[in-house]
């Protein structure tokens, strides 16, 4: 993600959607599916992973924003000074 990527963030994201699957039918067959799960580690660590989630894409979409301007001026820059090569 960003610079590097996290190790092992594949596996992570299957592993952890595995365990909360196997949680989910757990609670189903108990009757619990209304229970709280926020103190889960199963809920805990998807929390984890969606906020790296976000934090990564907040930072890519702000690279790309940064670069897509930097284009821009080096683009306009180009251009401004074909027009003043032309006078």
């Amino acid at each position: 993600m960003s610079d590097q990527a996290i190790l092992g963030f594949p596996e992570r994201v299957e592993r952890a959607v595995g365990q909360a699957d196997s949680l989910a039918a757990e609670l189903r067959s108990t009757g619990s599916s209304g229970a709280d799960v926020t103190h889960l580690p199963e809920y805990q660590e998807l929390v984890r992973l969606k906020v790296i989630l976000e934090v990564e894409t907040s930072r890519t979409l702000s690279e790309t924003a940064r670069i897509t301007s930097e284009l821009e001026r080096t683009d306009l820059a180009k251009k401004l000074a074909s027009v003043e090569e032309e006078r």
